[in-house]
């Protein structure tokens, strides 16, 4: 139906929408407890960190929006979890193989969860990656966009009044 350079087209279009979308704001969405391994194979649960606020960063090792966020908030790192935040980066699709590949090369301190068959991205109606997703101490969803804002302590406290 479309020839490879059709559907690269079709999917860079479709990321750039995305990439460009305005946020979305759910104050009252509970956030949906998941499993997923990191990358030595310990399972996590979203439940270990209830009560702290969390950031779920979904990402691949193909997309270059991704690879940017991941430096900004390599960068950012430290300022996060100062701020009172945990910090979660989700794969989304990706063998163990690919994604300790590009860690080697592209270390970061902070958790790398590995959702292979794409569940967890699923349930958080992920339709684009870059895609992160913050959620309070109560475990509402109280962000969702494909960009990782300066303001993040905005949405859990002032807007929410959750501090």
């Amino acid at each position: 139906m479309f020839n490879t350079n059709q559907r690269l087209k079709i999917i860079l279009a479709v990321i750039c929408f995305f990439a460009f979308s305005a946020p979305v704001f759910a104050s009252s969405v509970k956030a949906s407890d998941f499993a997923l391994e990191d990358l030595e194979g310990k399972t996590v649960r979203l439940s270990d960190y209830k009560g702290k606020n969390v950031i779920l960063f979904f990402w691949s090792t193909w997309c270059p929006y991704c690879v940017r966020e991941m430096r900004k908030l390599k960068n950012d790192y430290k300022k996060i979890i100062s701020d009172n935040f945990e910090l979660l980066a989700v794969n989304a699709g990706e063998k163990l193989s690919t994604v300790a590949r590009f860690l080697k090369n592209n270390p970061v301190d902070f958790q790398v969860l590995l959702d292979s068959d794409m569940m967890v991205s699923f349930d958080y109606g992920v339709m684009g990656l870059p895609t992160f997703l913050i959620i309070n101490k109560e475990g509402n969803i109280v962000f969702v966009d494909y960009r990782f804002p300066a303001e993040y302590k905005d949405y859990v406290q002032k807007k929410y009044n959750n501090e």
